[in-house]
């Protein structure tokens, strides 16, 4: 589990049952928004697809100064995309600790 805050305007903690370093399994589809459709990483691979696998590397509070508002943000790297995606905790499922 880990507990971020209280910071800046937030009156409480904010709690989550994933920690740095699990693995989990992106549920949601992602856009870019850009035109082309889909988009590369480093390794000039397409971005992650429902189903694919990664680590989640970060998990930051979206914005203190919102208060109570506020949300948790998860950087999760996927190894076959090469890049980190910031995601919310309804866009993956934990596969293992």
């Amino acid at each position: 589990m880990t507990i971020k805050g209280p910071e800046g305007r937030m009156t409480k903690p904010l709690a989550t049952p994933h920690n740095v370093g699990d693995v989990v399994e992106l549920v949601t589809k992602q856009s870019c928004g850009c035109s082309a459709g889909r988009h590369v990483g480093k390794n000039r691979r397409p971005a992650p697809r429902v189903g694919e696998t990664g680590v989640i590397r970060q998990i930051i509070v979206s914005d203190p100064n919102d208060g109570d508002e506020t949300f948790l943000i998860f950087g999760v790297r996927f190894s076959k995309w090469g890049n980190t995606a910031w995601l919310g905790e309804s866009d993956f499922a934990l596969v293992a600790k």
